[in-house]
């Protein structure tokens, strides 16, 4: 994948001009008024062989207290510190003229704690003369290394700054492939409706990383994520903004935070759906993310939280629930496990960490090829469903396991237009009675063959 170098700053500083100029085009719109840029514009590059996209972004700068989440103002921050989350090297640019402000000082601080390279970047220094390289001591206390001085306007000072910002990438690449070797991270999602407890759950887990957590619903607003570890195995999880039904869903800043939130499924190993216990409901919104989980080949956990505000009805209410969640998903989500417990106490949360370890056993698991196809005659010789068009008899020819996590099985028909939905259901199920694959989503591959076999 290739490197992304995202430009960040406050308005004004000119990251569109240092933007253009490392590209030698006008491709960003600038001008002397603040907050010229307000969508983030993606460019690939090449610096003496090395590639990478940058990524131009709109200033930062503080909210006006009037400002309503959904306003433009509002979205442009928003998409800033996506970037900034997306990126591998940030380029910090800061007008040298200019004295550096509250918001500089907070920007750097937050980059800092991001642990990614920040390369400090003083733009509009026309000539680079003793008495300017001593002033520019004064953005030491930034705590973000020596800056780069450059003049976007004119180019001084871009070659050296390309130079630096290349072999930090060659570094950065030399990292990466060390920690895909040495360290396997399991993804995790935490998903859910909002007010379901996932911040209190992902804070839980997460050593280094805390998200904010209210009482008022849809707290969330980007993915925040953290590292943690458990019995020998690393993990990268997420917590995402909570997702309500589609028509509830306001444009701006909590529509963004809902697409970013079903990207981050889309990415990860395992999705945990938080469940608020206190309701005592699986709704139809939640059984969607399940669906969602599921079509993109997931590993799925369910727990009901909360717990603990329904104690004193634990019997009546508890038996309740868990009768109902059943029944709602016995049909597709049988293979799912219900953990009940409380994000805020701590209840059952190692329970929940040894489950995540069980799943992941199931999403790597190879079945053995005698074994699988001995089953696989057993399977022949069933009645299985199928749809009837025109006239001739379906067989079940060869099945193989093409890949694990997530598990698929590749299934050799004489005619794939008999084997519809409800074959791949009864196959799964069956696969799973004789294999386990608790707690993942399966692939059936139905392929149709030409052997008369």
């Amino acid at each position: 994948m290739i490197p992304k170098v995202a430009i960040v700053g406050r308005p004004n500083t000119g990251k569109s001009t240092f933007f253009n100029r490392i590209l030698g085009s006008r491709i960003a719109i600038t001008s002397e008024f603040s907050g010229t840029t307000r969508d983030k514009v993606y460019e690939n590059v090449s610096w003496k062989g090395v590639d990478f996209q940058l990524i131009d972004t709109g200033g930062i700068e503080l909210l006006d207290p009037s400002t309503e989440e959904g306003d433009l103002q509002s979205l442009v921050q928003n998409e800033v510190w996506f970037a900034i989350d997306e990126a591998d090297i940030i380029v910090f640019l800061i007008d040298f003229r200019q004295e550096l402000t509250k918001i500089d000082l907070d920007v750097a601080q937050k980059l800092k704690k991001s642990k990614k390279p920040v390369v400090l970047v003083l733009n509009k220094v026309d000539e680079e003369t003793e008495e300017i390289q001593i002033e520019s001591a004064n953005f030491l206390s930034l705590g973000l290394g020596t800056p780069f001085l450059v003049s976007a306007l004119h180019g001084n000072g871009i070659s050296d700054f390309l130079d630096f910002l290349v072999d930090t990438i060659r570094q950065e690449i030399e990292i990466l492939e060390k920690i895909e070797i040495n360290e396997n991270f399991t993804k995790i999602a935490i998903l859910g409706r909002p007010n379901a407890g996932k911040s209190t759950l992902f804070n839980q887990f997460s050593e280094n990383f805390k998200s904010i957590v209210n009482l008022l619903p849809g707290t969330t607003r980007d993915p925040i994520w953290g590292n943690f570890t458990y019995k020998n195995e690393n993990f990268k999880i997420w917590d995402t903004a909570g997702i309500r039904k589609r028509g509830n869903v306001t444009a701006g800043v909590e529509y963004y935070s809902v697409t970013r939130a079903l990207q981050i499924v889309e990415v990860v190993d395992i999705v945990i759906l938080v469940l608020d216990g206190s309701e005592g409901k699986l709704s139809k919104q939640d059984l969607e993310l399940l669906h969602y989980a599921d079509r993109f080949g997931k590993g799925v956990l369910i727990f009901v939280n909360k717990w603990d505000e329904i104690e004193a009805q634990k019997e009546k209410f508890g038996k309740s629930i868990k009768t109902f969640l059943t029944e709602k998903l016995e049909n597709e989500f049988y293979w799912t496990t219900t953990i009940f417990g409380s994000a805020k106490t701590g209840k059952n949360l190692q329970k929940i960490l040894d489950e995540i370890l069980e799943i992941i056993k199931s999403r790597n698991l190879v079945v053995d090829k005698e074994k699988l196809n001995e089953w696989f005659e057993e399977i022949k010789t069933q009645k299985y469903p199928t749809r009837r068009v025109g006239i001739g008899s379906t067989r079940l020819l060869k099945i193989r396991q093409k890949f694990s996590n997530p598990p698929c099985f590749e299934v050799l028909v004489n005619k794939k237009l008999y084997f519809g939905e409800d074959f791949e259901r009864f196959f799964k199920r069956k696969i799973r009675e004789k294999f386990g694959f608790e707690g993942t989503s399966i692939y059936i591959d139905i392929e149709e063959s030409g052997s008369k076999s």
